[in-house]
């Protein structure tokens, strides 16, 4: 009897010997095969279990689907909107803030400051102090040769006028009191917003730069508005109190 050894290999499996081949004879020893260890890789994930279904987890939970529109084959999320034709308005003009000039505030924190002094005056049983028709500011003043360091407010009563001049060599403050009466060839200019006029007899405060009988005394105003004020507030005034216009 003939004898037939089976060779095994590393990958296991079975092999019949050459002495068994050459007689015919299939005699063959059955080996088992050599067993891996699975590796740690294969051990986690042989572990984790799959995750439940959120249903499952939370019973409670309803999952529900958006719904679209239904388009003519558009997607949904790039449709276009729908231009809506609103009805045409024109755009008005802003209101553009108008400030108020210097002069009118001036003049009213002044007409404000009178109501408040003849208000302290008529309490304390004094005499109530006249008030102005109009308070401007000015931009200068010139008494013949000279010219006003400084402007002031120009108080317009019904009679003069009032306004300090500052000297302009000399550290003097002059209080100017013009009465309508006294001004002749009283003239307006738009031009360079100035109310001229002279006096025809000298001033004590000015006695070598001012001459009554070619030189003048001029008022200037900041705006033509604070002019227009004094044509229809301070000309009637000088004309009614005997002044002469040129």
């Amino acid at each position: 009897m003939y004898r037939s050894t089976v060779s095994v290999g590393h990958g296991g499996g079975r092999r019949r010997t050459n002495s068994a081949a050459k007689k015919g004879k299939r005699d063959f020893e059955e080996v088992p095969s050599k067993v891996t260890s699975p590796s740690l890789s294969q051990k986690k994930c042989s572990s984790v279990e799959p995750s439940p279904h959120p249903v499952k987890m939370f019973p409670d939970l309803k999952i529900t689907r958006r719904k679209f529109p239904e388009t003519s084959g558009l997607n949904p999320k790039t449709k276009a909107k729908k231009k809506i034709n609103k009805p045409f308005k024109p755009k008005l003009p802003k209101k553009k803030f108008v400030r108020p000039s210097l002069s009118a505030q001036l003049g009213s924190i002044m007409s404000k400051t009178d109501d408040l002094t003849n208000t302290i005056r008529k309490l304390g049983g004094l005499e109530i102090k006249e008030q102005a028709l109009l308070d401007i500011s000015s931009r200068n003043f010139i008494v013949g040769k000279l010219t006003s360091k400084f402007p002031s407010m120009v108080h317009f009563y019904l009679d003069r006028c009032t306004y300090e001049f500052f000297h302009p060599f000399e550290k003097k403050q002059i209080s100017m009191v013009m009465f309508y009466r006294h001004m002749v060839e009283v003239q307006l200019s738009s031009s360079r917003r100035e109310l001229q006029f002279r006096i025809p007899h000298k001033l004590i405060q000015f006695p070598d730069d001012y001459n009554p009988s070619s030189q003048k005394l001029s008022i200037f105003f900041n705006s033509s508005l604070d002019l227009e004020k004094v044509r229809k507030v301070v000309l009637p005034k000088i004309v009614m109190n005997n002044g002469s216009l040129m």
